[in-house]
């Protein structure tokens, strides 16, 4: 092997090397293939497909975009209050993160969601609280479709997660929802478990604290 060729050889083995590094480096999607429970139904007429409960953890990720031919990428919602997206990762993890890749913008009236909350559960029939975004400061009424992506904070142990979505607009589209393994050891669901309207109320609650701000 000449010099050439093995300079060639060398920064090849190690640009794999630094690839596998990165890939490892990379905290696990625990919600890639799993089943979604929606409440109410997607039922947008140009993105309701029968892969529904699955398309927002194919790993794809996407714009979010309900026409042409982001159509079968993307889920979505029409003249709804309140979106409800259950998820069960088939056992206990140690959860950092939920990411919702959604769009907003004001396009055909599509904004992006006023708040996202999430709520954890080791036994699927105990909840509480584990965290809130929202989207505050984002680009609103603009005739624009910008994706993006809402990021909340969980840092729980959890088997199961509730998300509770409230639209901001006539439609709330995504097209990916991941759930990122923590690499610290996290705690228990803690406080009082909460039912469904206790949560809604906590994040209106929230909602109304920060708009008094």
């Amino acid at each position: 092997m000449n010099g050439l060729a093995r300079t060639i050889w060398m920064l090849a083995v190690l640009w794999v090397a630094q690839a596998l590094s990165l890939a490892a480096s990379q905290p696990r999607n625990l919600a890639l293939n799993r089943k979604l429970e929606y409440s109410p139904a997607p039922e947008y007429h140009l993105t309701r497909h029968p892969r529904d409960p699955y398309i927002l953890t194919d790993g794809i990720r996407d714009k979010s975009l309900w026409y042409q031919e982001y159509r079968e990428k993307t889920v979505g919602w029409n003249l709804v209050e309140l979106v409800e997206i259950n998820l069960d990762l088939g056992q206990v993890f140690d959860v950092d993160q939920v990411k919702i890749h959604t769009v907003g913008g004001g396009r055909a009236g599509v904004e992006y969601c006023e708040y996202a909350l999430v709520s954890a559960s080791i036994d699927g029939r105990a909840y509480s609280a584990a965290g809130m975004a929202d989207s505050d400061g984002w680009l609103f009424g603009r005739n624009e479709a910008v994706p993006r992506i809402m990021v909340i904070s969980v840092y729980r142990k959890a088997r199961f997660l509730k998300l509770l979505v409230r639209p901001n607009g006539t439609s709330f589209f995504a097209d990916e929802i991941e759930v990122l393994e923590s690499a610290a050891i996290r705690s228990r669901p803690d406080g009082k478990a909460q039912d469904k309207s206790q949560m809604i109320e906590l994040a209106e609650s929230v909602r109304q604290f920060q708009r008094g701000m």
